[in-house]
């Protein structure tokens, strides 16, 4: 998405970043951030376990943070 000034701006930006930086409401964020747009992202972490699942969606996140300003 290109900004009215012409710089480019993540579509993942578009989450609002939680109010505190404790690690779960972190971890809430990151999970946001990958349900958000209805990308593939969230379709792998079903078939993981439980206790895995928010670190899946930190690491996936971040690719897909990575992936906005490729």
């Amino acid at each position: 998405m290109i900004h009215r000034l012409g710089v480019a701006r993540s579509p993942a930006l578009a989450v609002p970043l939680p109010p505190t930086l404790e690690i779960e409401a972190c971890y809430r964020y990151c999970e946001a951030l990958c349900h958000a747009r209805h990308h593939n992202y969230p379709v792998g972490s079903m078939f993981a376990r439980s206790h895995l699942r928010k670190h899946i969606f930190a690491l996936f996140a971040f690719a897909r943070v990575a992936d906005d300003f490729a």
